[in-house]
């Protein structure tokens, strides 16, 4: 995640359509990584969120990761 904010922070492109054409692929990759990871998180909502309602019994250790 840490080189996604890196390229996503970068304005140094689209001065020419070579250049253009470069970010719109690294926009359309990132978008793809954004959705898989997007799916692994609501997830991982979901699971906590049972273990909530479950009265897990380590469910705060488990919340700490989360933040």
């Amino acid at each position: 995640m840490t080189e996604k904010v890196r390229l996503v922070s970068q304005d140094n492109f689209g001065y020419d359509s070579a250049a253009v054409e470069a970010a719109t692929k690294k926009h359309e990759a990132m978008e793809t990584d954004v959705k898989a990871y997007e799916r692994r998180l609501l997830a991982a909502i979901s699971v906590e969120a049972e273990l909530q309602n479950e009265n897990y019994q380590d469910i705060e250790r488990i919340n700490r990761r989360f933040v």
